[in-house]
């Protein structure tokens, strides 16, 4: 997938730390959920290709704490399949009555991804995304067949391989586009939103330190009106620790802050809106280093569900 995906303001669209505690919640928004699986898609393969991963579970209580939680006990919250190429096969997510809703992926002969359906708890075919790629195995077209509408992103690419523009479309007619601009070393600099008939929207205009690191994203409505800001805050491995999205009245909209330990494995996640606690994840893992855990806590540390993975192998993985 392109990098710019977990890049700029897309990177803001929804937190990774996020996502599998509001995925159900939010699954009837099929763009949070297109964004959770171009997010996702990516590290995952790269991940089980390495370890021959062939399933991966998550369990979930929604009631006891970690502390107190016999975890033989835990209800099944997610399980993944994957196939000898450590891809995808199928996600099957499960309800509080046990029903079943997931995705199923399917790959062109380059194993690039090609169709990935989403059925609902009665089994019943809800949405389908289809990609299509250039010669280059560059991501050139992505379309979501939501009921009856149809909608359609379409990438073009620079001759180093960066992104070009973005075009988004629909069986209603053109919605917009948006344009990239780079700098130096391939850095991203500006991104240029315009409607249907061209007329300019708004751009987003990045900063980088001396590390060339995004040092924040400046939104700027027409005539360079400031609409926000999201400043990055780094630590002595390069992890981003602070991330806070600033209001056009350079005003605190929200915060998010991140911990990790020695071996720069995140620990800690919390979110701050207008300076108030809403969500705090712990994370643990195990002696390989994989994800063990996620404990997830809402305003005033109040308990909310704790998510424990389990992962099968194969012989050649175990």
């Amino acid at each position: 997938m392109p990098a710019f995906i977990a890049g700029t303001h897309h990177y803001d669209f929804i937190s990774c730390d996020e996502v599998l505690i509001d995925i159900i919640v939010l699954k009837s928004f099929y763009y949070i959920l297109t964004a959770f699986i171009l997010l996702g898609f990516g590290e995952q393969v790269s991940l089980c290709a390495q370890s021959s991963l062939v399933k991966q579970e998550i369990l979930i209580s929604r009631a006891i704490p970690p502390a107190e939680l016999d975890t033989t006990k835990l209800l099944p919250f997610c399980t993944t399949l994957y196939n000898e190429q450590g891809q995808k096969l199928e996600e099957v997510f499960y309800s509080t009555e046990n029903k079943q809703s997931g995705h199923i992926y399917t790959y062109n002969e380059q194993g690039k991804l090609a169709f990935l359906s989403w059925y609902d708890e009665n089994g019943q075919w809800m949405l389908e995304w289809q990609y299509r790629y250039n010669e280059a195995g560059q991501l050139i077209e992505e379309s979501q067949l939501v009921a009856n509408l149809s909608y359609c992103t379409s990438y073009t690419y620079n001759e180093d391989g960066t992104t070009a523009a973005i075009i988004y479309d629909s069986d209603q007619g053109f919605l917009s586009s948006v344009e990239y601009v780079y700098g130096t070393a391939e850095q991203l600099l500006q991104e240029i939103s315009k409607d249907e008939d061209g007329i300019f929207i708004n751009e987003v205009v990045h900063a980088y330190d001396e590390q060339q690191r995004l040092l924040n994203s400046t939104t700027y409505a027409k005539e360079k009106q400031l609409r926000g800001m999201l400043n990055y805050t780094y630590n002595s491995m390069d992890s981003l620790v602070n991330k806070k999205r600033i209001g056009s009245k350079d005003n605190l909209i929200q915060e998010e802050r991140f911990a990790f330990n020695d071996q720069g494995q995140k620990t800690d996640y919390w979110k701050f809106i207008e300076g108030s606690l809403r969500q705090h994840l712990t994370y643990t893992y195990y002696n390989n280093g994989k994800l063990r855990s996620i404990s997830t806590y809402g305003p005033k540390e109040r308990f909310i569900s704790y998510q424990l993975y389990k992962y099968t192998y194969d012989s050649a993985g175990e």
